[in-house]
C-alpha cells in the first residue's frame, strides 16, 4: 500500500476527490475512486465527496492501479488530413478516445498508435516514442493521452485533431484552453426550439445523480456558452447547428435539454431509442495548427443522420 498524507491549506472548501487529483496528477478523479484505499480526515473515516476545510489533515492509503498501456491496434480510421504536425480524424460513433481502466482496447489512441507505426507515410516524433519506449518529459501527459488535445464523447462522432510531436501538442492544448478554436457541431433534436437561433449562456454543474444540469444562476457552476441555429425541421425533429464557446462536459447535450429539445437518441438527457443512437456530430474545426498555418476542417454528416431524416421526410414531409 502507498501512503499519502497532507494538510489542506486553502481558504475555500473543496471536495476531497478533487484535491486528491492535485496530489496524484497521473490519475483522474474516476480512477482515484476505483482505488482500493483507506481514507481518513482528521483521523476519522471519510468519503471522496467530503468537503475539506482549511487545516484538515488527510491520510490516504491506497493500492496502485494497473493502468492499461496504449498498445498499437490495427483499427480502421477515417483520416481527413495529416502533415508533420497533426493528424485529423473523423471519429466514428461508439469509439472511446483513449484507454482507461474500464476500456483497455479499441480506442482512438490504440488505432492512432498503429497508424503512426505501420501506415502513415510520415514518421512523427510520437511514433519513435512509442516504438523505442522513450521516456516522456515530466511536463507531458502519460502515454494514454499521447497527442490528444481535446475529446469527444464515445457516442459523438466527428472531428478530432491530434498532435504528432511535443511542441505541437503544447501549442494546440493552449489554443483549446484559450478558446481560440472554433468548434461547430450538428445535431438532430427532439422537437423544435421556440426561437430559430439564439445564444445560450448558463452555468453547468453536476447533480446528485451524476448528470450535468444547466442553470440560469451563473454562480452555481461553471459558465457554459453555446450559440445555435435551426437549419431545417422535419415534423417534430430539427436539424440544428451549434457553436460552443466553452468546453464543458456534455455541453451541447445539456444545453439542448435546457431548450426543451434534447438531442435525438440521448439516453442520459433525453430518451434512448432502439431505432437510432445519439445524433450529435462534430462537424467543423477552425484553428491555427501552428503560428503561421490556419486550417478549417469539415466532416460530412454521417449516414445515421441521413437515415433518420429520410425516414421523417417519407412519413411526415419536409417543412
Amino acid at each position: 500500500m502507498k501512503q499519502l498524507s497532507f494538510t489542506f491549506d486553502e481558504k475555500e472548501s473543496c471536495r476531497l476527490d478533487k484535491i486528491l487529483t492535485k496530489h496524484l496528477p497521473s490519475l483522474t478523479r474516476s480512477q482515484i475512486k476505483m482505488l482500493k484505499a483507506s481514507l481518513l480526515v482528521n483521523g476519522k473515516q471519510a468519503k471522496m465527496s467530503t468537503k475539506l476545510k482549511d487545516g484538515d489533515k488527510v491520510d490516504f492509503s491506497y493500492k496502485e492501479l494497473e493502468l492499461p498501456t496504449p498498445v498499437a491496434e490495427d483499427i480502421l480510421l477515417n483520416i481527413l488530413y495529416e502533415d508533420e504536425n497533426v493528424i485529423v480524424i473523423n471519429k466514428k460513433q461508439g469509439m472511446v478516445v483513449h484507454p482507461s481502466i474500464s476500456t483497455t482496447h479499441g480506442t482512438l489512441v490504440n488505432a492512432i498508435n498503429y497508424y503512426r507505426l505501420k501506415k502513415s507515410p510520415i514518421k512523427d516524433e510520437f511514433s519513435y516514442i512509442i516504438s523505442e519506449k522513450t521516456p516522456l518529459p515530466a511536463s507531458m501527459d502519460d502515454l494514454l493521452r499521447l497527442g490528444i488535445v481535446h475529446r469527444l464523447d464515445k457516442d459523438t462522432s466527428g472531428l478530432i485533431i491530434t498532435a504528432r510531436n511535443i511542441k505541437t501538442q503544447a501549442f494546440l492544448k493552449d489554443e483549446f484552453k484559450k478558446h481560440l478554436v472554433k468548434k461547430t457541431y450538428i445535431a438532430l433534436l427532439e422537437g423544435i426550439p421556440k426561437e430559430k437561433e439564439g445564444l445560450i449562456k448558463t452555468s453547468i454543474y453536476r447533480g446528485k445523480n451524476g448528470k450535468f444540469i444547466a442553470s440560469s444562476n451563473l454562480e452555481k457552476g461553471r459558465i457554459a456558452i453555446s450559440k445555435y441555429k435551426v437549419l431545417k425541421t422535419y415534423a417534430n425533429i430539427s436539424l440544428v447547428k451549434f457553436r460552443i464557446f466553452t468546453g464543458r462536459t456534455h455541453q451541447i447535450r445539456v444545453h439542448a435539454k435546457y431548450l426543451g429539445t434534447p438531442v435525438l437518441g440521448d439516453s442520459i438527457y433525453g430518451r434512448a431509442s432502439s431505432n437510432f443512437s445519439l445524433a450529435l456530430h462534430a462537424y467543423k474545426l477552425e484553428l491555427d495548427i501552428t503560428k503561421k498555418l490556419h486550417k478549417t476542417f469539415k466532416a460530412k454528416l454521417p449516414l445515421r443522420f441521413k437515415k433518420v431524416i429520410i425516414g421523417y421526410q417519407k412519413n411526415y414531409g419536409r417543412k
